[in-house]
């Protein structure tokens, strides 16, 4: 569970999340397409060193990038597309959020998100940087 790339690969149709990261470090997704994802498209905890970048995410029904409890995490130069767009696809008190990173030394930055249920950017924690990400139409569902 730690040390591993995903290069160059298309995932679709996932009945909940696609990617389920839990006490992992030095996961890496480059260049991939994610489509399709009944609930998150990738949802890390207690991970370090998860890195995300050029990578198509696309109708996601909760969230795109979930990382909660995370340190070192790198999401830069992803296409996010659809997040949370659908009225009661998510589980109750859905995310309806493209990105949401908590805790340490994350990196958020370069990333075309648009269309978005709720929130495009969350953040929580200590040296946190989001910077030069492109949004658009975001709180389009959740109130």
């Amino acid at each position: 569970r730690n040390n591993i790339t995903f290069e160059n690969l298309s995932f679709q149709g996932a009945n909940s999340r696609m990617f389920l990261i839990q006490h992992a470090s030095n996961i890496s997704i480059k260049d991939c397409s994610v489509l399709f994802s009944g609930f998150d498209a990738f949802y890390t905890e207690n991970a370090s060193g998860f890195a995300i970048q050029n990578t198509t995410i696309e109708n996601a029904n909760n969230g795109a990038i979930i990382c909660y409890s995370c340190r070192d995490t790198y999401i830069v130069k992803n296409d996010v597309r659809n997040v949370g767009v659908h009225p009661g696809m998510a589980k109750p008190q859905g995310l309806y959020t493209a990105i949401s990173v908590i805790g340490s030394n994350h990196t958020v930055a370069y990333n075309n998100i648009d269309s978005v249920g709720y929130v495009a950017i969350d953040f929580m924690g200590d040296s946190v940087l989001i910077k030069n990400n492109f949004i658009n139409q975001f709180g389009c569902e959740k109130s």
